[in-house]
Formats: C-alpha cells, sequence, structure tokens
C-alpha cells in the first residue's frame, strides 16, 4: 500500500474511535507516561500540541511542568523546518500554520535541539519495528535527523493507529519506543542500529561532497579548509577531534606562500580502527601511512594535542587549527637544529604573511626552550626585508652563525 493511502487508512481509523474510548485512552497514556524513566527524568521534554484526532498531550504538559520539566514545543518555519521553544504557559501556545498550535516566539525562548532529553512524537500510525507514520510533511524527520539530537525519541499513539510493518524511506528517523494505553514497547536497541546505519549514509553524502569540493575550480586554500573541515565534522560526530597542522596549517595561515595536497591531522578520542571507518565510509582508501582521494593525502601523525589551537568556523562546520605560533616554531627550530633549509624558507614565507599577527612573546618563550630563538630573529630579518633567499644562502647562512 502506498503512503498516501496507509494515511487515508490511518485517518478513517482515528475517526472511528469513539469520543468515550478515546477520552479513556488519553487518560491512560497521560497515566502510564510517568513511568518511562527517560520521560520522568527528563529536564526538557518536547511535545506536540495536539490536534483533536490526535492523543492528548495538554495534561502531560500540565504535569510536567508541576514536576519541574520544561515542556517544549514545536513552531513551524515552512517547508519542514521547526525551531523549538520553552513553553511555561500553555495559553502561550497560539494557533499556527496548518491550524496547529504553536509557541509564540515572544513570549517562549527559544531551546536548541542538543538541550532536550526526551520527546513525545506524533503520527498517524506506528509498527512494532519502531516506524511511524507521519502527516507527510517531513517536519519530525529532519528534526529527529539532526546531528545535535540525543533525545530519546517515544512516539505516542493509539491502540487503534498499530498497522503492518511500515515502508522505511532513507530519510526516516525510527523510535526508541511507542506508548498506547494498552503497552510500552522499547525499540533502542533496533533503532540504535538504524541510527548508525543512517550515520553510515550520512558520511557517504558527505564523502561525495567532499570529493567534488576537492575537484572543484574553487582556490586551493579554499578548497583543502573546506575539506578539511568537513572531515573534521565527520570524525566529530563519531567521538573524535581532529586538529589541522602541518603543512595543511601552513597553507590556511600563509595562504599564496604555501600549497600542500598533503593533509596532517592529530586525531584525539578513539582508536585507529574507528578513524579508519569513519574515513573509508568517506571514500577514502588506506595507502600506506595515508588515506587518500584523488590527489589528497590525509595523514594522522598523532592522537595527542598538546599545543593551543584556533577554531574557525568554515561554513556549518568547525576547524581546530594548531596555533600559527607554534606551526611557525617548528620550521625555526627544525632550521636551527636539524640544518631543514626548506624549513628556514618556509619560515621566512610564513613571516612574511603573517609576522604582525603573532604573539611575539609566545613564540620567543617556547623558542628558548627549544634554543631556537636567536634563529628566529635571523629569519625575521628577511621576512621583513622582502629578499629572497636560496637554499644555498641558507646553508651558508647557517654555518657562519652555528659551525
Amino acid at each position: 500500500m502506498s503512503k498516501p493511502a496507509l494515511r487515508a487508512e490511518a485517518r478513517r481509523r482515528l475517526r472511528g474511535i469513539p469520543p468515550g474510548a478515546r477520552a479513556a485512552a488519553d487518560a491512560e497514556i497521560a497515566r502510564r507516561v510517568w513511568a518511562v524513566p527517560e520521560i520522568a527524568g527528563a529536564r526538557a521534554l518536547l511535545l506536540f500540541a495536539s490536534l483533536p484526532e490526535e492523543v492528548a498531550t495538554d495534561d502531560i504538559a500540565r504535569e510536567a511542568l508541576r514536576r519541574g520539566i520544561t515542556p517544549v514545543y514545536p513552531r513551524s518555519l515552512g517547508e519542514g523546518a521547526m525551531t523549538l521553544h520553552a513553553v511555561r504557559d500553555l495559553a502561550d501556545l497560539r494557533p499556527g500554520r496548518y491550524g496547529i498550535r504553536e509557541p509564540d516566539a515572544d513570549a517562549c525562548p527559544v531551546v536548541e535541539v542538543s538541550a532536550v532529553d526526551a520527546a513525545l512524537v506524533p503520527g498517524l500510525a506506528w509498527d512494532r519495528a519502531g516506524h511511524r507514520l507521519g502527516r507527510g510533511g517531513g517536519y519530525y524527520d529532519r528534526l529527529l535527523s539532526h546531528p545535535d539530537w540525543r533525545a530519546f525519541r517515544c512516539g505516542v499513539f493509539f491502540a487503534a493507529q498499530e498497522v503492518p510493518p511500515l515502508p522505511a524511506e532513507e530519510w526516516d528517523s525510527p523510535l526508541d519506543a511507542v506508548l498506547t494505553e494498552r503497552e510500552m514497547l522499547h525499540f533502542r536497541a533496533s533503532a540504535e542500529a538504524e541510527r548508525t546505519r543512517a550515520a553510515g549514509r550520512a558520511l557517504r553524502r558527505l564523502g561525495e561532497d567532499i570529493r567534488e569540493t576537492w575537484r572543484s575550480d574553487l582556490a586551493h586554500v579554499e578548497r583543502l579548509t573546506l575539506v578539511v573541515a568537513a572531515i573534521s565534522h565527520a570524525l566529530a560526530e563519531a567521538g573524535m577531534r581532529a586538529t589541522l597542522v602541518g603543512g595543511g596549517a601552513i597553507e590556511f595561515y600563509a595562504a599564496g606562500a604555501y600549497q600542500t595536497g598533503d593533509v596532517d591531522l592529530v586525531v584525539e578520542g578513539k582508536t585507529r580502527a574507528a578513524l579508519g571507518e569513519v574515513m573509508a565510509e568517506l571514500g577514502f582508501d588506506r595507502k600506506g601511512r595515508h588515506w587518500v582521494m584523488d590527489d589528497l593525502y590525509v595523514e594522522v601523525p598523532g592522537s595527542r594535542m598538546t599545543e593551543a589551537i584556533d577554531v574557525v568556523s568554515v561554513g556549518a562546520f568547525k576547524l581546530r587549527v594548531i596555533r600559527r605560533e607554534y606551526l611557525l616554531g617548528e620550521r625555526i627550530v627544525g632550521f636551527r637544529h636539524w640544518k631543514a633549509w626548506a624549513y628556514g624558507l618556509q619560515a621566512i614565507a610564513m613571516m612574511a604573511v603573517f609576522r604582525h599577527e603573532l604573539d611575539d612573546e609566545l613564540l620567543r618563550k617556547w623558542l628558548r626552550s627549544e634554543g631556537a630563538e636567536d634563529a628566529y630573529d635571523l629569519l625575521r630579518g628577511f621576512a621583513s626585508s622582502g629578499i629572497e633567499v636560496s637554499t644555498d644562502e641558507l646553508d651558508k647562512l647557517w654555518h657562519q652563525h652555528y659551525r
């Protein structure tokens, strides 16, 4: 049966529930809901303002207020989007889109998705696999699949709304439980499995975006920054924290002075195996110590970040980058102690771009601890003068000062 046909059948069933039986079922659900630990222990409980044929929730909201739990209600923005608002008085619910009562935006403060602890979810029908049939607008599917969603999802239905297994779409978000006037069914294990599958699908879509961005005509530094931010986001969703270091960080801070297709990330939080699972889902192939996509090479040289970082916004994502002082300092130390002339050239190029943005005191303190402060002054002179210098000249300079 098609979803439109299923919705028509579900509406017919709802209309067929006698008023007395409906009132008794509403009262029983309102009583049973507080026996659910995830709901009784919530600080913020997402509710829905019931339509006449749906399970009545006003009494549940009043009891939540009595218990010190904050009722939260959605407010439609159209095209499947909603905002959430804390409601302290049911009189602040006003008719909105589609005639459904919604929070008064002026009286009810916005609540972040991540602040919701439990949710009572409506629908036209439910099945015993934890799937629900909504009204077709996609509002709850979008909300329940929000990347910041962590709350317990409990569908509240009449027993008469049960249907045979519903067709599950890729974008559907399964419930953790269903409560009716007759029973409480838990699906958390299967719901978690479905969310794992959904996360895999989301990673593969993000991987396609990464590949498309890397192949685009955007400036190299812009492509690099967008791609690394997307990879970092994927790792963060899996409980890991990535920080851009090495050549990619140089290009980020000194665009135009340096360009690389090698990305070094310090990744904290989980095992290399967990990291590998995410990178593989994104579409990277493992080749030696690198994860490779086209001519983009990602390496993870460490799992512990001790240096200070900068956090920048890149579109919808956050990107952690080692602070430029430590990045520059490593190049200066490489020149001073390892005779790495390429590092000396990188240090000069970096200072030519951002020497006025450096925390000079922080950099000098770190270089003194590494015995390389004098090399900073030496190389800074070239950066300030704008004179081009070769590796042969750096070789001679080093031997003049440090033989």
